[in-house]
């Protein structure tokens, strides 16, 4: 009774207190799980007096753990009567007061709050004499997670089904191209030992089945109230398409969301992946619905191991004639003696699909249609392109996915130049041979150095003057300065990167992003580099970037609390020093960023900031910085053929450049690679160890510390079957202590085990090539709440006729089990015949059948012609037929008619 006394003594005071109160306040909620410090002014305060008011506003928050965080108070303003919603301008610049020093480094570098409790208020002071005129206070809840890391497919990888053998491409190639000339310029990577063919493994390459098995490691430390869901979300890349791009312009090709596990098996019942075309990929977690974090994004090459046909390229538009100059092809470059001043080439591309439904999974419209155009134009052999990409598949929630841009192909002519200067050695070869027997071998390098050296004297001017440019365009680019500076954002406008000598420059610009109301603001970036050396050799480069949004460029909606207009200041160096003709290099790299979260934002007076930097950037109350840095080695010895790599690097918790905004941060690590090839390449070891922790400055409840390993196994024998393993475990665990009340302890195990081989015979006229493979894919958990794992068994066999027929057919099986208790098992069919008519018109079919038993069913039936129209035209039409049958709950059946066109141009 007692108690309740006093309870009602206050709640009678604090009324009484109210009912005097001259203001309201009314805080915006922040957005669920996380505090900024610029949250502190987001209010809308009400003067219920008929007087203005000089006030000024404090903010303090409060941890139910250690008491005061932080504590900061406004500039003087007038307060009218009425209501005033609080602006940056009306009560800049914020004066930081005190910081708890167990909350300084997150607020500092983060400019938020670590995962916990608190208690947020703010008290309105009439200026005049310190009266309180109002106060609300609120009670918020943060978490703080990591980034998620993609597993598989690995980045830049070729994902492709068993491969086919050298008579099945000799049917493709016909006889105009060289069987030699179509291996070196093989996607797969093939390599033709004797009668076999073998997959040669390297970082580009994984061979999976027809439906391909995507992993990742889940973002830690596990949060202390709800569960994660994962979206996945992939998109196909178009043109000269960045990944990042694809991902902000282009229509999902496929999307699932609400997923538990981290390890998915793509579905039958949707759509399949396209022959060489290359996908952008990313993973989406959420707690209890709302966004917390996003992985970086990656990219993989799909192959259902067949070549497309090559055109025949046997003219060209001759506007010039100059015996001394080299023709920079559309495909290939070659040295001639006679080539022409002018020379005009390209490729293109158009490309339509019609349909009677949207996939599953999909957000790609029923009818589109794609252009994409590539003409080049080479004056005294350097190369100029003009790519151009139209799409009717633009949608108003992205960005555009037209773009037009005028490039110059530095590696093109990189190997003009080369060829030249090879030439023009080989005219003095005798003379520098005998210049070293004269001095002595130990002055060899010096005296082909300077060799060269004359040689690329006497180049064209032209051509001397290109050769120095790293790159060049105008319109839509992709620049790439460094991974944790600028990397693969689009930016329409210039990238130029110059080299001549010991002087590197460089300078992009202008416009990143287009304005979309409630999306995207408009983004501008700008940004230089200055050094000495050779971008790809011994090199010092400084870098200076400046991003930023326009506020007024679009209309955000009041319950939109996320989206604000941003800035990025980036200053970055990096070193790279080559040893030993350049079997070692050694590289540095150190990048500080400040990102201002919200330009709209109250200027800061803190005493820690140097005035020059307040002069410079205009630091606000949403403004955080930090830093990266990282360390590599490398060995190379190509007589051996032997590749080492160490690599040393920290992402600060709050490093974030908009020039690479899927970049994930708070990371320390070490990666370690070596590759060795034995017995003239047909054995092929690859080992690599990854390991890194987070939590660098206690923002989060635990620290996860992850291992990766990556073990690869290639064995290339003739008249034997080639074989090739690849085994990756990954070990996450944080240092949470397990107890009755807390499930945020972690101990993930993931495995992935991938087992491919091939043989050929031949018998009489027939060609055989049988290609087995298992893949298998497992996740346990401390408790089994997310155990998952997955397999897939296949076997194919192609056989080819002497005469223009092949038929492959495979069989497979895929099993799923979800946390021990959801077992699926999946029996795949697939046949696929195909004839070439004198090497003009290409035919073949498909016939597919996947079985879910008791569940679902998939019957998939295709046709497709290809024809060469003329020199340089070829046409190719597919017409396929999907059946899905929902045995479960007969809700989910649809019969999909898909007809694709493509007009191919090369010249």
């Amino acid at each position: 009774m007692q108690i309740l006394k006093y309870i009602l003594i206050i709640t009678i005071i604090f009324t009484a207190f109210i009912s005097k109160a001259q203001v309201t306040v009314a805080l915006r909620q922040p957005p669920q799980y996380q505090f900024k410090v610029e949250d502190f002014w987001k209010v809308t305060l009400n003067n219920t007096s008929q007087e203005t008011n000089n006030v000024y506003l404090y903010g303090i928050a409060t941890s139910t753990v250690d008491g005061k965080i932080v504590d900061a108070n406004t500039k003087i303003f007038s307060l009218k009567p009425g209501m005033t919603v609080v602006t940056g301008s009306v009560v800049s610049p914020i004066k930081i007061i005190e910081k708890n020093k167990k909350y300084e480094d997150a607020l500092s570098v983060t400019g938020g709050l670590p995962t916990g409790d608190y208690d947020i208020c703010l008290t309105v002071y009439n200026a005049d004499n310190n009266e309180i005129l109002g106060y609300e206070c609120i009670s918020h809840s943060v978490e703080i997670i990591s980034g998620i890391e993609l597993l598989m497919p690995e980045n830049k990888v070729s994902v492709i089904k068993p491969p086919r053998g050298k008579e099945d491409w000799d049917q493709d190639v016909g006889k105009n191209r060289d069987w030699k000339e179509e291996e070196d310029e093989d996607l797969d990577s093939y390599k033709k030992v004797g009668k076999n063919r073998a997959i040669e493994y390297n970082d580009n390459l994984y061979v999976n089945g027809l439906y391909i098995t995507f992993s990742w490691l889940a973002p830690s430390p596990a949060p202390r109230g709800g569960k994660i869901t994962y979206n996945l979300t992939i998109t196909e890349m178009l043109l000269n398409q960045s990944a990042y791009d694809a991902l902000q312009s282009n229509p999902e090709f496929y999307k699932s969301a609400n997923l538990s596990s981290t390890i998915y098996q793509y579905p039958f019942m949707s759509r399949g992946f396209k022959n060489g075309r290359k996908y952008a990929w990313k993973v989406t977690a959420y707690l209890n619905g709302v966004k917390m974090t996003e992985s970086e994004v990656n990219e993989f090459e799909y192959s259902d191991g067949k070549k497309p046909r090559p055109i025949k390229v046997d003219w060209d538009w001759d506007l010039g004639y100059n015996p001394n100059s080299l023709i920079a092809g559309s495909n290939t470059l070659q040295l001639k003696k006679k080539v022409s001043l002018f020379k005009f080439g390209g490729e293109g591309r158009i490309y339509g699909e019609n349909s009677n439904m949207e996939g599953i999974g999909s957000d790609i419209p029923q009818r589109y249609m794609n252009f994409e155009l590539t003409p080049t134009l080479s004056i005294h052999g350097v190369p100029f392109s003009l790519p151009i990409l139209l799409s009717t598949q633009n949608q108003d929630s992205m960005q555009n996915m037209n773009s037009v841009a005028f490039q110059f192909d530095p590696s093109s002519l990189k190997d003009i130049v080369q060829n030249k200067v090879e030439s023009e050695l080989e005219k003095y070869k005798d003379d520098i041979e005998q210049k070293i027997k004269d001095k002595g071998e130990k002055f060899r390098d010096e005296i082909e150095k300077q060799a060269e050296d004359n040689a690329m004297k006497k180049l064209p001017g032209i051509l001397k003057f290109f050769s120095y440019f790293q790159s060049l365009g105008l319109g839509t680019t992709y620049p790439v300065y460094t991974t944790n500076t600028i990397s693969g954002v689009p930016v329409t406008g210039a990238n130029v990167e110059f080299n001549p000598g010991i002087i590197y420059t460089a300078f992009t610009g202008f416009k990143n992003q287009a304005p979309i109301d409630n999306n995207t603001f408009k983004r501008n970036l700008f940004s230089g580099r200055l050094g000495v050396g050779k971008k790809d050799k011994s090199h010092f480069i400084m870098t200076l970037m400046h991003a930023f949004d326009d506020e007024n460029s679009i209309t955000v909606d009041s319950a939109n609390l996320t989206l604000t207009p941003k800035e990025n200041w980036l200053v970055g160096m990096d070193g790279k020093l080559n040893l030993f003709k350049d079997k070692l290099s050694l590289e540095a790299e150190g990048v500080l960023s400040m990102l201002t979260r919200d330009v709209r934002d109250p200027d800061i007076i803190s005493d820690a900031i140097p005035q020059w930097v307040k002069n410079m950037f205009k630091p606000k109350g949403s403004s955080s910085a930090d830093y990266m840095y990282r360390f590599k080695g490398a060995f190379t010895n190509e007589q051996s053929n032997t590749v080492i790599s160490a690599e040393m690097k920290m992402i600060g918790p709050g490093f974030i450049t908009l020039g690479n905004p899927s970049l994930r941060n708070d990371k320390l690590g070490f990666e370690a690679k070596i590759d060795q090839k034995f017995l003239d390449r047909k054995v092929i070891i690859g080992l690599s160890f990854r390991n890194y922790r987070d939590n660098l400055i206690n923002t989060k409840t635990a620290t996860t510390s992850s291992t990766s390993i990556l073990m690869k196994l290639g064995l290339n024998f003739k008249n034997l079957p080639t074989l090739n393993i690849m085994v990756m475990p990954n070990f996450q665990s944080n240092d949470k202590q397990i107890t009755t009340t807390d499930s945020s302890k972690m101990d993930n195990k993931t495995w992935l085990y991938n087992i491919v081989s091939t043989y050929s015979a031949k018998l009489g006229n027939v060609t055989l090539q049988t290609t087995a493979l298992v893949s298998y894919n497992t996740n346990k958990t401390l408790f089994g709440t997310y155990d998952y794992w997955t397999k897939t068994t296949s076997l194919t066999e192609n056989i080819m006729f002497k005469f223009p027929l092949s038929v492959a057919a495979s069989i497979g099986l895929i099993q799923v089990l979800e946390r021990d208790v959801n077992y699926t098992r999946v029996i795949t069919f697939d046949l696929a015949p195909n004839y070439t008519f004198k090497e003009m018109w290409n035919i073949s079919g498909g016939l597919n059948v996947t079985v879910d038993k008791d569940n679902n069913k998939k019957i998939s039936l295709s046709l497709n012609t290809n024809t060469q129209l003329w020199k340089f035209l070829t046409f190719d039409m597919r017409a396929e037929h999907n059946v899905y049958t929902d045995w479960s709950y007969n809700l989910n059946n649809y019969k999909e008619f898909i007809f694709r066109t493509t007009l191919s141009a090369g010249w």
